[in-house]
């Protein structure tokens, strides 16, 4: 009987009709039930039952037809629709063989090492001396509890998102073992990179601060957050572990992490060299075609001498020299003095780039 793979978010909901392997059909509705607009009018089981029945209006499908699996963090909420599995997406995190994969939603991370929770008031207390900064932040927050769908529209003053993403900034994603899964890619999933805006330079510093660890990683991004319905039905049934194996994430970039000075050669694909001298503490694109695969060997004080065979990515190569290990330098250092000169450095170099 064909599956239907419900995933609550902080900000949407996912679904994920399957017919079969090969057929399907992906929906995300940007919206979710919040107590304090709602609660008058409906409770939360039946404004999500509403909700589905409109989703399979939409996409003419008819529930009868479907096993119902749903999956949420930190539980999944109350719905009044007859389901055969249940499961928090903390739980499922480690689907997809080939993926160390990585949630962020609105104030939610999940990863294999991390899982963090957060309602964003607590963080509402700034760096900024203005009375009017601080209420206007205050009020932001506030409102993105009681209105957890809306989001900052590209363009705008991004101080919110920025400091947003700070909630997470800190964490460490990386592997606890890089060189044992060095040969799976970090996927980069959730409402955070959901309909990722061309030339938004945030996200992509974002999933560089979260890698802390040195060494050579391969960085996916799932545009649509379709991961985490794919895991959900993979938990269900192992039948459906060639979904996450056979979807085609974009390939963001390799990400090498060598703090501190290194020396840097590129062998590219016609077997031309390119000799570099990296400085500390800074972020660097390099050309690499995406897909095609190059040479590169760095020394560097951290990582020793490395010799390794890479693909490109949508951005390129970034090396990535900042010292990330050290928590109260990091803070100090990278975040809370000058994180908008690191998003300018990015900015600079994705004019060149289209996702």
């Amino acid at each position: 009987m064909p599956v239907l793979s419900v995933v609550f978010g902080d900000s949407s909901v996912s679904f994920l009709f399957l017919d079969s392997l090969t057929d399907y059909k992906f929906y995300n509705f940007p919206y979710i039930y919040s107590h304090e607009l709602f609660i008058s009018q409906c409770t939360e089981g039946d404004f999500y039952a509403e909700m589905l029945e409109i989703v399979c209006k939409s996409l003419n499908k008819d529930l009868k037809n479907y096993k119902v699996i749903l999956g949420g963090y930190p539980e999944t909420p109350s719905i009044h629709v007859d389901h055969v599995f249940e499961q928090p997406i903390s739980d499922i995190i480690n689907y997809g063989a080939i993926y160390h994969a990585v949630l962020i939603n609105n104030t939610s991370l999940i990863s294999p090492s991390s899982c963090f929770s957060a309602f964003p008031t607590k963080y509402s207390n700034g760096y900024s001396d203005d009375e009017g900064y601080k209420n206007a932040k205050i009020n932001y927050f506030a409102n993105l509890n009681a209105f957890p769908m809306y989001k900052p529209g590209y363009g705008e003053d991004p101080t919110f998102l920025i400091e947003k993403d700070n909630i997470v900034r800190l964490f460490d994603v990386s592997p606890k073992d890089p060189g044992m899964e060095k040969d799976k890619f970090i996927l980069f999933s959730g409402e955070r990179f959901l309909n990722l805006e061309q030339n938004d330079s945030k996200p992509v510093l974002l999933c560089l601060d979260l890698i802390k660890k040195p060494g050579i990683f391969q960085i996916k991004i799932d545009k649509k957050n379709i991961y985490p319905t794919m895991a959900l039905a993979q938990a269900y049934d192992q039948t459906y572990e060639n979904l996450l194996l056979d979807t085609d994430f974009m390939s963001l970039c390799p990400l090498i992490n060598a703090p501190g000075q290194s020396e840097f050669l590129i062998y590219s694909e016609n077997s031309e060299s390119k000799y570099m001298e990296l400085p500390p503490d800074n972020i660097l694109f390099l050309p690499a075609t995406e897909n095609v695969q190059i040479m590169v060997k760095i020394k560097n004080t951290v990582l020793g001498n490395v010799e390794k065979y890479i693909k490109g990515g949508t951005l390129g190569l970034i090396v990535d020299t900042r010292d990330k290990s050290n928590e109260k330098l990091y803070t100090k250092k990278y975040i809370s003095k000058n994180i908008k000169e690191w998003i300018s450095i990015v900015d600079k170099s994705l004019c060149m780039h289209q996702f």
